[in-house]
């Protein structure tokens, strides 16, 4: 089975000052990293196309107080683009980290639905993309509701291991 995403396009590989800008904006909240790699983002967002943020679960997003996804995707949308909050997160899942990219597959299943309409093309937007688990379920998600194309950009891509 082929993945749902039509493309996935990065800034760089997660490592270095990449790495710790991401871990920095994930982890301790610094909006302005935040605004700075998701404007280096939105220089791959064409005129028009719709953003949408991997979602966090309810739950998740109230301990941290934000959504780095969405924090990236509304500075990537800054002048070309809009952001649209139409996916969520109707389950809780354990974090990613540590997880092989079975199991990361099994933990994301069926964790995302429709919060709202969908366009017929979305990008989704993402920190870090490990074996891409977390990004096809949401591209399944709006494939099933009918999007037609469904490309993601994130800030790094990690190094893929033999499982994928």
């Amino acid at each position: 089975m082929g993945s749902p995403l039509d493309a996935v396009a990065s800034l760089g590989a997660y490592h270095g000052l990449l790495a710790l800008a991401i871990r920095t904006m994930k982890y301790r909240g610094v909006a302005d990293i935040a605004r700075e790699l998701g404007e280096a983002l939105g220089s791959a967002v064409a005129a028009g196309e719709v953003l949408v943020p991997v979602p966090l679960h309810p739950q998740r997003e109230r301990e941290r107080g934000y959504n780095p996804a969405a924090l990236l995707a509304r500075a990537a949308a800054h002048r070309r683009g809009k952001v649209a909050r139409c996916l969520k997160r109707v389950r809780a899942t354990p974090t990613q980290v540590g997880l092989d990219a079975a199991a990361r597959r099994r933990n994301v299943a069926g964790a995302f639905a429709l919060a709202g309409s969908l366009p017929p093309a979305l990008v989704l937007i993402d920190d870090v993309i490990t074996t891409g688990a977390t990004l096809e379920e949401c591209a399944r998600a709006a494939r099933a509701a009918g999007v037609r194309a469904v490309r993601a950009l994130v800030v790094a891509h990690a190094q893929l291991d033999k499982d994928r």
